[in-house]
């Protein structure tokens, strides 16, 4: 499940090379601090509900488990744990982009750059 994550961040980066190349500056730079402007700005939007929502998920589905017959039970106590994980996961890169971005560009600094 990582990869399907750095799956999703690595497309999330190319689809928003591709939202800067419609753009018409001149220089390469300015591309690239657009594009990972726009990034910055889609974690910064996306994460954050999408983590409340997943915690909320494994809640009913945790509860749910209780409910439940035993072995049933124990798969839905599994699938929450699973989905709390991930979400940790999901937290750890949400709070790293920022910091990985700024290695990637030293003279872009997000928060200034992209508002």
């Amino acid at each position: 499940m990582n990869m399907k994550i750095f799956g999703l961040f690595v497309l999330l980066l190319a689809a928003s090379f591709v939202v800067a190349a419609d753009a018409t500056p001149t220089d390469t730079g300015q591309r690239i601090s657009g594009a990972l402007c726009q990034l910055y700005d889609l974690m910064k939007n996306i994460f954050p509900p999408l983590i409340v929502l997943v915690v909320v998920m494994a809640a009913v589905i945790y509860a749910a488990g209780h409910v439940l017959g035993q072995e049933m039970g124990a798969r839905a106590k599994s699938w929450a744990l699973n989905l709390i994980i991930y979400t940790t996961i999901g937290i750890i890169i949400f709070l790293l982009v920022p910091w990985l971005l700024g290695q990637v560009v030293p003279e872009l600094n997000l928060e200034e750059a992209c508002g």
